[in-house]
């Protein structure tokens, strides 16, 4: 997700979360630092991130 109150909540649950900074939000900063930050969907799958799960 991108909206930083949605990144936030999945971390305090303790998910893994990938950050996909594009969009409305994606100048806004969230409180926690998310596991992965990517600019796009397909930078998921060419850094090949869902592999480590």
């Amino acid at each position: 997700d991108d909206k930083p109150e949605v990144v936030d909540y999945g971390i305090s649950k303790g998910f893994t979360v990938i950050r996909v900074r594009r969009g409305k939000y994606s100048d806004e900063e969230s409180k926690n630092q998310p596991d992965f930050v990517v600019k796009s969907l397909s930078e998921i799958i060419e850094k090949d991130i869902l592999q480590s799960f």
